[in-house]
């Protein structure tokens, strides 16, 4: 098993944070602790708290876009991806319908590239790898691999645990991508 930070669950939790996602949806899912993390992400995305990505993400919260389905999302967006591929996606998934997924698609791309996340992302790396390395060596030494093998009674083979500084808990997802499960 191996910890990780990703980056577009991270992009997706620094967003619920900055609009206060946990006052929306009426249960804690983002940590309300104020750190030199949050401080950071405060100071960094202060002058975006107000980008039109808010309204937007707001309204498809009231279509049922919350809990599972963001970080479900988050996980599998590529900006890359064409509407030309539209009848390769299971919508359903995401709770979204194929217009606002690519609404939602491009409007965080544009987010992303206004606020230039990935410079931020990457001025945390090191935080990151901290926390990741904390995890992965605490799951080591507690032996959670065999804890959990022996709790849901088969093996995980080679997986991840995605970490977010930001989350409450997590969502327990079983993600599978070139046959390894990542979670």
């Amino acid at each position: 098993m191996k910890a990780t930070v990703n980056k577009n669950i991270e992009l997706i939790s620094i967003i619920h944070y900055l609009m206060n996602y946990n006052d929306i949806v009426g249960f804690p899912l983002i940590s309300d602790k104020k750190n030199i993390y949050t401080e950071n992400i405060d100071n960094y995305f202060s002058a975006y708290k107000n980008h039109d990505f808010f309204n937007l993400y707001k309204v498809l919260i009231k279509k049922d876009f919350i809990f599972d389905a963001p970080i479900i999302f988050s996980y599998n967006f590529d900006f890359s991806i064409q509407e030309s591929e539209a009848n390769k996606i299971d919508y359903s998934n995401f709770r979204l319908s194929q217009t606002d997924f690519y609404t939602l698609l491009n409007s965080l791309k544009e987010f992303s590239n206004n606020v230039n996340y990935l410079h931020f992302y990457e001025s945390q790396s090191q935080m990151y790898s901290e926390i990741s390395r904390n995890i992965q060596n605490l799951m080591i030494s507690t032996n959670i691999n065999n804890e959990l093998e022996d709790f849901y009674g088969y093996s995980f083979g080679d997986c991840e645990i995605i970490v977010s500084p930001l989350n409450n808990g997590n969502y327990g997802l079983k993600i599978f991508l070139n046959k390894k499960q990542q979670a």
